[in-house]
């Protein structure tokens, strides 16, 4: 499904986004190197029931693109401005890979305005506290960290409908 997509002002920063849906919002965040449409599928299931913005992270799809290092919590708070900039005071926040991060960096930011977080395929936020930034780039930083043997479990897969069916 084609959608209208809009720029918001955030900071010196314009960033894509898509508000669809009516109801309870709910903000979806893109992983590294993604954008808004690493949710297509999640988008027309939620938006049947719930306001569903999604959006191009600063440095990715349409949005401003940067040359400068940016943090998790950078991204944090650009998401926190454009829930202000569409005039939505608290929402349930989905992050797949980085975007749980930033979603989990949001709860402790601002826990007035995140109803739930659902980290999806994610790194818990311990390992975000260690660095505020990696310049040199996550993955290198997580090869380097040995993120997957320091989680030792195997990755699982689910179906957009049952992990969100049962979260909201």
């Amino acid at each position: 499904m084609a959608y209208e997509l809009e720029f918001a002002p955030v900071g010196p920063y314009k960033l894509r986004y898509l508000d669809v849906g009516r109801g309870t919002p709910v903000v979806l965040i893109h992983g590294l190197a993604g954008d808004y449409t690493a949710w297509t599928a999640q988008i027309e299931l939620l938006r049947q029931t719930h306001r569903v913005i999604a959006f191009d992270n600063r440095g990715a799809g349409q949005s401003t693109q940067v040359d400068e290092p940016v943090s998790t919590q950078d991204l944090a708070r650009d998401t926190l401005q454009l829930m202000t900039h569409c005039k939505v005071e608290h929402a349930h926040v989905v992050g797949r890979s980085m975007g749980g991060a930033v979603a989990q960096h949001m709860a402790l930011m601002a826990p007035e305005r995140v109803l739930r977080t659902r980290p999806v395929s994610c790194v818990v936020c311990i390992l975000c506290a260690t660095r505020s930034a990696w310049p040199t780039g996550f993955a290198q930083y997580a090869r380097s960290a040995g993120v997957a043997q320091q989680l030792g479990r195997p990755r699982q897969t689910f179906s957009a409908k049952l992990c969100f069916c049962r979260f909201f």
